[in-house]
């Protein structure tokens, strides 16, 4: 069974409580992965591995495992696994039990999608079970306070708080990790909008135009979002968002690039049920032109930027974009940093 999103944390939270003996192997461990994880554990035996080496692991979270009866926990510096291993199933993901991975809250990351796998397959989870084995016996001891306290520097040195970028800083030179290009998302679509979602627009516009005082200004400036999925609704409509608009054309393997925006969400309507339902989230785009944008600079050779060089990086996500989605600058930063190292 296929997992992403709220499905993944629901899936690893219903194994885990059901099981009476479960191996984990997750590498990177955030504060309040315990309670999200095994709040209802009522098994005998757990085995976790982590990885306390990287910096990437929360010893507060590793003594809160430690609590729970009869746990034990071993670490490898060479970690990188994320699997649950119980009697009935066998989970393997991308997702560490930290806030980018699982969202407890702990840091303020968004758009990291995550997905895995759930499998009862036996011979699956015979293999697993063989590989758990050797590297429980690789690490050898329980995670003491010793080791602990080694850790607690390792994360502290790696979580210090980063100076952010000037404000005149051009966007595509932001650090991936800054907080001002966590909040920038491109919004990747391939055609406009149905009749249908055209029709409720202007129903929209018509009575935001009674109602505004600059009624002509604030009415045109109204986008539609039409049937996005749950993840892409949550960026689209939060306002701290910045989103810049690109209109993909596959087969030709170009792209239109539209100046940022900032959403001030105000209605989301559905329409129909089942198969038939469709979501529409309306919102304002007070600003489409550099002025706006506080957190870094964005002009006319930015844009140009990215007309060039994200018919490249679009090509490798093989995505449908069919009814659109949204994609974190993050990644695209991540991705051109590695294209320049080539």
């Amino acid at each position: 069974m296929w997992v992403d999103g709220e499905t993944y944390t629901a899936a690893l939270h219903s194994a885990l409580t059901q099981a009476e003996d479960a191996s984990v192997a997750i590498a990177f461990w955030g504060k309040g992965a315990r309670e999200q994880l095994f709040s209802d554990w009522r098994g005998r035996h757990l085995r976790v591995l982590c990885n306390l080496a990287q910096g990437g692991t929360n010893p507060a979270a590793i003594r809160e495992l430690q609590q729970i009866t009869g746990a034990e926990v071993r670490a490898l510096d060479d970690l990188h696994a994320k699997m649950v291993l119980t009697e009935r199933q066998l989970i393997v993901g991308s997702a560490n039990a930290s806030a980018n991975g699982l969202d407890h809250g702990e840091q303020d990351f968004n758009g990291w999608r995550e997905a895995g796998l759930v499998t009862e397959d036996e011979e699956s989870r015979r293999k697993a079970q063989n590989w758990f084995s050797t590297h429980w016996t690789r690490a050898g001891k329980s995670v003491n306070e010793d080791d602990l306290q080694k850790a607690e520097q390792l994360w502290k040195a790696r979580n210090r708080p980063l100076r952010e970028p000037a404000a005149d800083t051009p966007m595509l030179d932001l650090p991936s990790t800054s907080a001002a290009c966590n909040r920038v998302h491109f919004v990747v679509f391939t055609h406009g909008l149905t009749e249908e979602a055209e029709q409720v627009r202007q129903e929209v516009r018509t009575v935001e135009h009674s109602q505004q005082t600059e009624a002509k200004t604030a009415a045109s400036k109204i986008d539609v979002y039409e049937a996005w999925s749950k993840d892409d609704r949550k960026v689209l409509t939060n306002p701290n968002s910045i989103l810049i608009g690109v209109k993909w054309n596959a087969s030709r393997k170009t792209c239109t690039v539209s100046w940022p925006e900032l959403p001030a969400p105000i209605y989301h309507r559905t329409f129909g049920q089942g198969k038939n339902r469709k979501d529409f989230d309306f919102v304002y785009c007070p600003g489409r032109k550099t002025k706006w944008i506080q957190d870094f600079n964005f002009d006319a050779g930015t844009k140009l930027l990215l007309k060039q060089e994200l018919p490249d990086w679009l090509m490798t996500l093989n995505g449908s974009f069919e009814t659109g989605e949204t994609w974190p600058l993050c990644d695209f930063l991540e991705w051109r940093t590695c294209q320049k190292k080539r």
